[in-house]
């Protein structure tokens, strides 16, 4: 339950303080207790409440591992059996892993940029590099408009994950900036896919700040780090479009 007095889950206690919740916003309980598999839902009472990205109207069922966001804060729900050995792997995700977007973080990015380097050393595979930008938002300094913008960041990351092959590596790298690393992909194919992604958002978006969204590609290189290439796409990011 999210409310004045905390959140908990299947209890009334204090377990997790939220402030700015009024009254009631969200209470989790188990609805089926005698079955091999119990039941849990979320239940919302109006507030800002998410379940891996999407809004929760009245109330929906809850799996394990699944990302809740209420009031601009986030957790994981696990439940079953082995919760420990869950609640370590969840740990372990959430370094890896940027949870608002569901994207990974760029820790994760720049370590897998160093293996592909050396992996291109080795047998010289072709990969490309990426990045997708938001233009700075000159009108920054209010709650709300911070809100508004990580409510974009989160539906593009949405739009992209849809959208991107399967065999992307996608990560949220700095604010308002995703890193791609693209397999067995020409820069020049990579270049065109993630410009008709960006298109295909803006023209659904309703926010402003989408038509400042760019893209920038790098060919990946042997002779180049994994920084230089970074450097190079946000480089290509900031150049007018064509």
């Amino acid at each position: 339950m999210v409310s004045s007095f905390g959140f908990s889950i299947g209890t009334k206690g204090d377990d997790l303080a939220i402030r700015g919740a009024s009254d009631t916003v969200a209470t989790i309980e188990c609805d089926r207790i005698e079955v091999t598999t119990p039941l849990w839902t979320v239940t919302t009472r109006g507030g800002d409440v998410e379940v891996n990205g999407d809004k929760v109207l009245g109330t929906q069922t809850l799996a394990t591992r699944d990302r809740i966001r209420v009031l601009g804060h986030h957790f994981v729900f696990i439940c079953g059996e082995a919760l420990e050995q869950q609640f370590y792997e969840v740990i372990y995700h959430l370094t890896i892993e940027d949870f608002a977007t569901g994207l990974h973080n760029a820790r994760f990015m720049a370590e897998i940029m160093d293996r592909e380097a050396r992996r291109f050393a080795d047998g010289g595979v072709q990969l490309s590099v990426g990045v997708v930008r938001f233009g700075p938002n000159l009108t920054l300094g209010t709650e709300e408009i911070a809100r508004a913008n990580e409510d974009l960041i989160r539906n593009f990351a949405r739009h992209l994950r849809v959208q991107a092959p399967k065999a992307w590596i996608l990560a949220l790298i700095a604010d308002g900036e995703i890193g791609v690393i693209a397999p067995d992909t020409a820069a020049v194919a990579l270049d065109l896919l993630l410009r008709e992604i960006c298109l295909g958002f803006t023209s659904v978006s309703e926010n402003p700040r989408s038509s400042n969204l760019r893209s920038g590609v790098a060919d990946w290189s042997a002779s180049t780090s994994a920084a230089d290439l970074l450097e190079q796409a946000r480089a290509r990011c900031r150049q007018p479009a064509a």
